[in-house]
């Protein structure tokens, strides 16, 4: 199966591929991702996970790609009283509303009224393209889609900076720069280390070249602390290290019913 920006998030392509969020899924409850694999389930997704769509999207997204994820999250984007919404309620399409908003400018103006998350993630979009050195290391291809094979299974990686011969970096919209185990930095905690550690080896499958990782971090506090993390090679190859112990396991499981989700920790939402 050849692998898309279209295809990509596809229930095919992630039955056909596997990635580090499927790796993490399965960490947190494999009962819960395997459901989700067979289209059984679908987790629960939060604001948080909104917002940090937003984020790259303002960053590493096209203008074409940006229009699109505003039509498609407008709702979560402004508020219900706004005559923007209410404008873009009248427009039956997804297609429709992004060639409206294509033609605007200045969309998530304080009189569009914007909620206010979505105020101060644009107001540190626009901080993180003042800073040099953060957009050197965006300054990649964006959604670079490679693939390859990892113990015998194969993977699927999407780069938010990739450039060839030079470096990968992932962009990252976080709460704070705390970990929530006192004993694990957040980058650790959060795999965020194993995520460019696959990156890494996809790259060195496909071109040969073992490239140094950064993260590109800002904060959702007011104001945002930014900065950019080079993952050193040590921790990159304990990551994958540890990707690799587990992946078969992982790939190999069984197929769940939606009861076994009673196993798992937190809740996941079926679909309808």
């Amino acid at each position: 199966m050849k692998l898309t920006e279209a295809n990509y998030y596809s229930q095919k392509a992630n039955q056909a591929y596997f990635s580090v969020s499927q790796f993490k899924a399965f960490q947190k409850c494999e009962a819960a991702a395997m459901a989700e694999l067979q289209g059984e389930f679908a987790p629960p997704k939060g604001r948080a996970l909104l917002l940090g769509s937003y984020f790259d999207e303002m960053l590493t997204g096209t203008p074409n790609s940006q229009a699109k994820f505003i039509a498609e999250n407008y709702t979560e984007l402004f508020q219900k009283t706004s005559k923007m919404a209410s404008m873009l309620s009248k427009l039956k399409t997804v297609k429709e509303r992004k060639d409206f908003i294509s033609g605007l400018t200045n969309i998530f103006s304080v009189d569009n009224k914007p909620f206010a998350d979505v105020v101060q993630a644009t107001d540190t979009v626009e901080r993180v393209k003042a800073q040099p050195l953060m957009m050197k290391y965006l300054g990649g291809g964006h959604q670079k889609i490679m693939v390859g094979e990892i113990e015998g299974c194969h993977v699927k990686g999407k780069f938010d900076s990739y450039k060839p011969g030079e470096f990968i970096a992932d962009l990252k919209y976080l709460k704070d720069f705390r970990s929530p185990n006192m004993f694990e930095n957040a980058i650790s905690f959060y795999s965020y280390d194993m995520q460019l550690a696959v990156y890494r080896e996809l790259v060195r499958q496909n071109t040969g070249e073992n490239l140094p990782c950064y993260l590109v971090i800002a904060t959702k506090q007011d104001p945002a602390d930014l900065a950019v993390v080079e993952i050193n090679s040590f921790d990159l190859d304990n990551a994958l290290e540890e990707f690799k112990k587990h992946i078969k396991h992982f790939q190999e499981q069984p197929e769940y019913s939606k009861e076994y989700t009673i196993l798992c920790d937190s809740p996941v939402t079926e679909k309808v």
